[in-house]
């Protein structure tokens, strides 16, 4: 099967098929982006190109070679997949197993590919390790790193990369993209997304439009009249609708950026005009910092529930003199 590169990445690609033509291939590229832009699928078409023993005109893997067969089988020796567990990091012991299998020469006669998904869940222990693969990667080996959030890896990991920052997106083939896949409202969608057109088709298929629309309801309702509506409640039905707390969250922390945005004088937004009224800048940074932490906490063994809840009544306490 043909390897493909999504419209809107193909600047990108065609960065890494030039290391390819220039038979210059870095020790270690860390490819960086926001989340649900296709990082990982352009890091592993990378990857598979490496491997490969026929590439295409366009430096696509052929998907028909020997190595190529192995490697969609997951039973490529020469290619190594790091990636953390569900809500875990990626600890010192997983980084000394890769280290030892680095140790080793390639099975094979052409490159040996480590990719390692989410890089910034490097544990400090393990990042510090892993700095050694990094520093003597071994013959014939390149390593590829995928972050959403390359602030979080060390100056010294990302210094001895070559960095692929996807910055900017080609508007138009997004949208002609979703168009294809029978997306309609994509621009409210994508405005749902924080602009990644791979959660925008989801988001799509799984109806969260409506829902956001009717979870945005209830969260203004604490503001509109908070004295007639029950936080428990809310964070009772949040939590038993299909999507995940931490999406809710992200959601929040959209609408709280379209609220700051009034503050400065950017864009317009009736539902939330009034509310802006009510609220000081100050106060209403403080209450967005406080949701970035929340989200921070549901990636932990922490108590959901409760965490809503005290969120919510923040909210809805917000600008409120006590006294």
């Amino acid at each position: 099967m043909a390897e493909y590169i999504y419209p809107w990445l193909i600047p990108y690609w065609q960065t890494l098929t030039h290391y390819l033509r220039q038979q210059r291939i870095p020790q270690a590229v860390l490819i960086a982006g926001r989340a649900g832009i296709g990082k990982r699928q352009l890091a592993e078409c990378f990857a598979a190109s490496l491997l490969c023993e026929r590439l295409s005109g366009e430096g696509l893997a052929c998907g028909h070679c020997h190595a190529c067969v192995l490697r969609q089988a997951s039973t490529h020796p020469d290619f190594i997949v790091l990636e953390p567990e569900a809500g875990k990091g990626l600890g010192i012991d997983s980084v000394r197993g890769l280290l030892a299998k680095m140790a080793l020469k390639p099975q094979f006669e052409g490159q040996r590919v480590i990719l390692i998904d989410a890089a910034d869940k490097l544990n400090p222990a393990a990042a510090n390790a892993f700095l050694k693969g990094l520093e003597e990667p071994g013959e014939r080996t390149t390593i590829i790193l995928v972050t959403d959030k390359p602030a979080r890896l060390p100056m010294t990991i990302r210094s001895r990369c070559q960095q692929i920052q996807i910055t900017q997106l080609d508007q138009a083939q997004i949208q002609t993209w979703l168009a294809q896949h029978q997306v309609m409202q994509a621009d409210a969608l994508l405005a749902l997304a924080n602009g990644s057109p791979l959660r925008a088709l989801d988001y799509h298929e799984k109806n969260y439009l409506a829902l956001a629309g009717q979870v945005f309801d209830e969260w203004l309702s604490l503001r509109r009249d908070p004295g007639q509506v029950n936080v428990v409640k809310i964070a009772e039905n949040w939590l038993k609708h299909p999507v995940e707390p931490v999406i809710l969250l992200d959601w929040m922390c959209l609408w709280l950026v379209r609220l700051l945005k009034l503050f400065y004088g950017e864009g317009f937004d009736s539902a939330l005009q009034e509310i802006k009224s009510q609220l000081e800048l100050a106060q209403l940074c403080r209450y967005y910092q406080s949701v970035l932490e929340g989200r921070q906490l549901l990636l932990t063994q922490c108590n959901q529930q409760l965490l809503l809840e005290k969120l919510l009544i923040e909210w809805s306490q917000l600008g409120v003199k006590h006294g």
